[in-house]
């Protein structure tokens, strides 16, 4: 059984991954996220910072507790311009004021919403193109 080795901090002192904007995307203070993954606040802003290396463990329980996986935290900030909730809510509103049946539109959206967390962890990547689809499928309906 092998050891697990803490990733020691960049020379440059600089992070090598986006824990801060994940945490500051879900709107998250570093109190909140240190008391969810069981760590000092001290802790949480030493390692934003660059100044602390981090374990697997604390990877898989930092992105656990801001709903992303660890290859998220260490590859990509959060996508500002493609927010699916936000758009998913949108979707919802303007459904509802063409006089859509509100439990039938809530029904529609929690699939939706299932539908769109899966892909957001197994390909978030493809997240963009999901809401294109979705914007032209709505334009399609709104024409009608």
């Amino acid at each position: 059984m092998g050891t697990r080795k803490k990733l020691k901090p960049p020379m440059d002192g600089q992070p090598r991954h986006f824990i801060k904007q994940w945490r500051e995307k879900r709107r998250m203070t570093q109190e909140e996220l240190a008391n969810a993954v069981g760590m000092a606040v001290s802790g949480i802003s030493i390692l934003e910072n660059g100044k602390s290396g981090y374990s697997q463990q604390t990877l898989e329980a930092i992105a656990a507790a801001l709903g992303c996986t660890p290859a998220d935290l260490i590859s990509r900030p959060p996508a500002n311009d493609n927010d699916w909730r936000a758009k998913a809510r949108e979707a919802v509103q303007l459904a509802i004021e063409a006089g859509t049946d509100r439990q039938d539109v809530m029904d529609e959206f929690l699939k939706l919403m299932q539908l769109a967390r899966d892909l957001e962890k197994s390909h978030p990547e493809r997240v963009p193109e999901a809401i294109e689809a979705a914007q032209r499928l709505l334009s399609r309906t709104d024409n009608h």
